[in-house]
């Protein structure tokens, strides 16, 4: 029976069914009270005519002044069938659900409810408590996704920089030795002639290897001083020693 309402080919029957039942109740409460049963008529009639909001309403005043198991039992069918149409809408829905299963469970457990009502209050009951558990797997919150492992970035490899190389200010200190010592050594060659002798050609090139030489010392010193040592690089100096007669110099290396 459940199956059947879920598909909507069976709830004109059960229309029918409340209906005609309501109609049975009502002659036989006609002694009663007779507001209860106009209400309860129109209930009906509501039913009939598929006009479920205007049937809810109407039950819902009959349930404040004529308390019972009939007038539940057409609360929770008013509501079953609004659900069933499309006539809630989704925020509304799991409202209107408990609300229906609320009234029809009511409706049964009071024991008074009428046989022939039985069967279509437990088709509706089954039919929303399976809505129900629809809507909670729906509404159920996604499964938190597992945290990535955070990303392990290499270092970046430092940037190649080239150590400072020596090597250019000692040759450049050496070439300038050396023009020194050959400047010494024309001087001498130049002191040693006679008076009458012509040693402007050597003087001028005592002057030239002296002067050449000294500056080529004095680059390379100054180049060698402004070139920062690398670490654990030994450190090499340099240093001329001059004569009338000789030229030479001493080198020196500290760790």
């Amino acid at each position: 029976m459940a199956a059947l309402i879920a598909r909507g080919s069976t709830a004109l029957f059960v229309m029918l069914l409340a209906a005609s039942a309501a109609r049975a109740q009502a002659a036989r409460d006609a002694g009663q009270d007779p507001d209860c049963t106009r209400m309860l008529l129109d209930a009906a009639d509501a039913l009939r005519n598929q006009q479920y909001p205007a049937m809810a309403k109407l039950a819902a005043e009959r349930q404040r002044d004529c308390p019972g198991a009939d007038s539940m039992f057409l609360l929770g069918i008013a509501k079953a069938n609004m659900i069933q149409k499309g006539l809630v809408n989704r925020e509304s829905e799991p409202l209107v659900v408990a609300q229906a299963i609320h009234a029809l469970s009511t409706a049964l457990d009071t024991g008074s409810l009428r046989g022939e009502w039985l069967q279509p209050t437990n088709a509706w009951l089954q039919y929303l408590a399976r809505l129900e558990r629809e809507q909670d797997t729906r509404d159920a919150p996604l499964p938190a996704s597992q945290p990535r492992p955070p990303a392990i970035i290499p270092p970046a490899a430092a940037p190649f920089e080239p150590s400072p190389s020596h090597a250019g200010p000692l040759l450049l200190g050496g070439a300038g030795i050396v023009l020194l010592g050959a400047g010494v050594v024309t001087a001498i060659v130049a002191g040693s002639r006679g008076p009458y002798d012509d040693s402007s050609a050597l003087e001028t090139a005592t002057t030239i290897l002296l002067l050449s030489g000294g500056a080529a010392l004095v680059a390379g010193l100054t180049w060698h001083l402004l070139t920062p040592l690398p670490k654990d690089t030994v450190q090499i100096s340099v240093t001329p020693h001059f004569s009338p007669v000789s030229a030479a110099a001493s080198l020196r290396m500290r760790f």
